[in-house]
């Protein structure tokens, strides 16, 4: 066979090709509804399936590599907020008051969990499983939680120190307005962990009244010292009789509410300037 002939045969299997596409289309396009579905899915199930892989694989490489890319400049959860609340104005304020946020950073509040010391209801244990996970990945700076949660998450050994964390100015000025939250060190030996645990989540009595805290809630919440006992220290900082922090609406207007900066957080330096937002301090940074 001559070059031509070759190339003849080659332009003809192309042409030939091209024709049964064509077709297999116009056959396509001619039909409707299930009977295209269940066409398509007969004879291309191994490409769509190909195809549905490739996008998959796809977007766990793009998730990724954004993952990597972004700068998570801080982290907070807000325990326990209202069912209505949402983040959208705090995150858009607080960028607004760090100076702004650059194309790869972004802050993140997590809204999701509602954690009720003794509530032994799925939604408060799944809410508990995801606040120790995200604080032992390091993936929490700072919370923001009810009284009645608190002294819980204090006990647990979550919550940092504030004593040589704040700053003597500072501390003045939350001291004078009643707002600093003391408490002892927590116990964190097995009877410490078992008598905490005996009266929480575990055999707690889930509040039938969505409005109601369980009784161990309740002590909990009347845990919470303003002023310190022999040899307390402070864990947080009420938050929730300043104006700025009222107009988000996160919680009830008569909720006690506080922040706690978490242990092995990543950006303490930030959890400070997110408290000060809150507290209505002009920032000077």
């Amino acid at each position: 066979m001559t070059e031509e002939e070759r190339e003849l045969e080659a332009q003809q299997q192309k042409e030939e090709r091209q024709k049964k596409r064509r077709a297999e289309l116009e056959k396509i396009r001619s039909m409707h509804g299930k009977q295209k579905l269940r066409y398509l899915w007969d004879y291309y199930k191994f490409v769509i399936l190909i195809v549905i892989g490739i996008v998959f694989a796809l977007n766990i490489i793009w998730t990724m590599v954004r993952g990597a890319l972004t700068d998570v400049v801080f982290q907070a959860a807000v325990i326990s907020p209202d069912y209505s609340a949402e983040d959208t104005a705090l995150r858009e304020d607080f960028g607004d008051y760090i100076g702004g946020l650059k194309k790869n950073q972004e802050l993140s509040f997590d809204m999701s969990m509602q954690l009720v010391p003794g509530d032994t209801s799925q939604t408060s244990q799944v809410s508990e499983i995801k606040l120790q996970v995200s604080v032992a990945a390091r993936a929490l700076d700072a919370v923001l939680l009810p009284d009645y949660t608190f002294s819980y998450l204090q006990q647990s050994g979550m919550l940092m120190k504030l004593d040589d964390v704040l700053g003597k100015e500072r501390m003045d000025r939350l001291k004078a307005a009643g707002d600093l939250a003391y408490a002892p060190e927590p116990d964190l030996s097995a009877d410490g962990r078992q008598e905490t645990e005996g009266s929480t989540g575990g055999s707690g009595t889930a509040s039938e009244d969505p409005g109601k805290t369980p009784d161990t809630a309740a002590a909990y919440e009347a845990n919470v010292h303003t002023e310190p006992e022999d040899g307390e220290t402070i864990y947080g900082v009420r938050v929730d009789d300043s104006a700025v922090f009222s107009k988000y609406a996160l919680y009830s207007p008569e909720r006690k509410v506080y922040l706690g900066i978490i242990n092995n957080g990543k950006n303490p330096d930030m959890a400070l300037r997110f408290l000060d937002f809150l507290k209505g301090v002009k920032n000077n940074e």
